[in-house]
């Protein structure tokens, strides 16, 4: 296993590189750097909102991000101009305001210092329900670790990762294992 990631690895600005077109830069003040995970949802939200919102009449692809957020904004209003949708994500989008965005975004950056597995994406939707709890068990090493640098680089509370023994195959030990890490996070909250 790799050692542990520079949790300032997770601190990552960009800009836009000279031969990038016009539209995908449309909006972004020449030689700005803007942080990385800005950039990347930007880029989802656009195409979930932008993109298969509109052609999913004919493709029947899925429109759960735009039905969402279709229910609290004008999913067209808001996506009527790239520049403006670009400015609303670089200038305007509190981090505090889209934790599980980020941590999305932090995990399967963090995740990049191990092997890439199958199970990658599923870890970083996992991710995103990390403030929503006072401790995160899991029995993946590589997992627990990268959780780890995240919740190092996070800035905004979440809970503590907890590694459990491997108990496949150990008929009974998984509740061991459980009540172990509990009883481990408890006494480290007294």
């Amino acid at each position: 296993m790799s050692s542990r990631m520079d949790t300032a690895r997770l601190d990552i600005w960009v800009e836009p590189a000279p031969d990038m077109p016009a539209w995908y830069t449309d909006g972004w003040p020449e030689g700005r750097r803007v942080e990385a995970w800005r950039v990347e949802r930007r880029d989802l939200f656009w195409q979930a909102l932008a993109v298969v919102a509109r052609r999913s009449v004919i493709t029947r692809e899925d429109t759960t991000y735009a039905d969402w957020v279709g229910a609290f904004v004008d999913v067209s209003a808001m996506t009527g101009s790239r520049s403006t949708f670009t400015r609303f994500w670089f200038d305007e989008v509190d981090r505090l305001a889209m934790k599980r965005n980020w941590l999305r975004w932090a995990c399967g950056m963090a995740q990049h210092s191990f092997k890439i597995t199958k199970g990658n994406a599923y870890d970083s939707q996992h991710a995103a329900y990390l403030p929503d709890c006072d401790v995160f068990l899991t029995a993946d090493q590589r997992y627990a670790a990268a959780l780890k640098d995240v919740r190092a680089a996070t800035p905004f509370n979440i809970c503590e990762i907890y590694l459990v023994p491997e108990t496949r195959g150990k008929r009974g030990q998984v509740l061991l294992a459980i009540e172990a890490a509990l009883d481990t996070y408890r006494l480290n909250q007294a």
